[in-house]
């Protein structure tokens, strides 16, 4: 894809292949309401055929960018429909950004088939690797109560690694489920202040919380740096 938005319904061994020096920005597809690029996978293809989907790079140039600017996620696997799953994708060199809608539980990169809980026993496994995330924020004008993290995560075997995550208007990386991995990121200025919100410190560079806890999380080998000693 070139200069328009894909909306996928995955398929096992497959994958969407976004030209470097793009900027996907419009384009929603019918059907598909808060996010630039969604991707869903059939519970029976992830059951049966449990190959990696993966969102990648191609050709030369500055990493492709998913624009989220004016809906609720730039990238979004799942949805809220019980015939889907959001399982089994790999997205590697992929850049999201832009202000996001102040709905309740907005990305930049979110991962899951719900907006809440902790989906502990969904086999999610979702790898980013390599991709950067970063001015994350919403439209200027009011302050609002709900996240807007750079990436969120339900379910499963989440893993992210070698990614950078700066500029967020919550969390940089915010993850629930058992068995999840952050490895090797640069995380900065999550929470940032904004010439409209001068002394915003709210969010957290990395937080795992529910099942990552209770059934195992691992977290090495990340740059951290927030203006604020009290946050995570």
């Amino acid at each position: 894809y070139g200069t328009t938005t894909p909306f996928c319904v995955a398929r096992s061994g497959r994958a969407i292949a976004l030209k470097r020096g793009s900027v996907f920005a419009s384009g929603l597809q019918a059907g598909v309401t808060d996010a630039r690029l969604m991707i869903q996978r059939d519970v029976t293809d992830t059951q049966l055929n449990p190959e990696r989907f993966n969102v990648l790079a191609y050709g030369a140039g500055a990493m492709p960018v998913i624009d989220g600017t004016g809906v609720r996620f730039a990238l979004r696997t799942g949805n809220t429909a019980a015939a889907r799953h959001h399982g089994f994708v790999t997205i590697s060199g992929i850049e999201c950004r832009g202000a996001m809608t102040t709905a309740s539980g907005a990305a930049g990169m979110f991962f899951g088939a719900a907006t809440s809980g902790d989906e502990a026993t969904t086999p999610s496994s979702v790898k980013v690797i390599d991709c950067r995330v970063r001015d994350i924020t919403h439209p200027a004008g009011t302050e609002v109560s709900s996240d807007i993290n750079g990436m969120q995560f339900f379910g499963a075997d989440n893993g992210v690694y070698g990614c950078t995550i700066r500029d967020t208007w919550d969390d940089g990386i915010w993850s629930t489920g058992a068995r999840v991995e952050i490895v090797g990121n640069n995380v900065a200025r999550s929470g940032a202040s904004t010439a409209t919100f001068p002394n915003r410190q709210r969010g957290d560079c990395i937080q795992v919380t529910g099942s990552a806890v209770q059934h195992g999380a691992y977290v090495g080998g990340n740059i951290i740096d927030h203006s604020s000693a009290s946050q995570k």
